[in-house]
């Protein structure tokens, strides 16, 4: 049950003065709407309560410890501007998180197509069962993670598996080169398959 107190101007002492009671309350500052709630667990978080099209709305804020009460202040008052306005802060908020969401969701996925990280992936859920794990996962640490990082597994060609093997062997390693080879042949890179047939042309 939510009971509400009038209250006073909040101070930093004020607002670390309120207990918590056996129901959940709300107390309110002078700043119109601006309101602490205080729940049994002793949780305090500034909220805003404001009318949207005659309806009684709520706009969380966050909890006071991570929040300034001037920063609450400021966006009290903004919150009930947009509502004078016939905005909805409570909905703009939520349609903002959504697309927060959406944002991170699609880095991530994009993320998974980068040859780093998918090879990293690679090494733990196939590499680290191999018995010899310890020298694939070196040479695919060594050699191809840094060589490819950042670049998106799609995009890898024939030409970008031959440019990293020339690299090697340049460096006088041709049997290293092999053993590099050997291994990217096996994890999951397109157009590895195109590279081999092509080193055996």
């Amino acid at each position: 049950m939510r009971v509400f107190e009038y209250g006073k101007k909040f101070t930093a002492l004020s607002v670390v003065a309120l207990k918590p009671k056996k129901d959940r309350y709300e107390v309110s500052d002078v700043e119109p709407g601006l309101r602490i709630r205080v729940t049994s667990a002793g949780v305090k978080t500034y909220i805003v309560r404001y009318r949207y099209l005659d309806k009684s709305c709520r706009l969380t804020l966050g909890r006071v410890e991570d929040i300034t009460l001037t920063d609450a202040r400021d966006l009290a008052r903004e919150a009930t501007r947009k509502a004078c306005a016939r905005e909805n802060p409570a909905v703009e908020k939520q349609e903002a998180r959504q697309a927060r969401i959406r944002e991170e969701r699609a880095k991530a996925e994009a993320d998974l197509n980068l040859m780093d990280v998918a090879l990293e992936t690679y090494i733990d859920l196939h590499v680290k069962s191999m018995k010899s794990k310890y020298e694939v996962e070196r040479i695919l640490r060594k050699d191809v993670i840094p060589f490819w990082k950042g670049r998106d597994i799609n995009a890898i060609t024939k030409a970008h598996i031959l440019e990293l093997i020339r690299s090697i062997k340049k460096k006088g390693h041709d049997t290293h080169a092999n053993r590099v080879f050997a291994n990217i042949r096996v994890s999951p890179c397109t157009g590895i398959e195109n590279a081999r047939k092509r080193k055996q042309a």
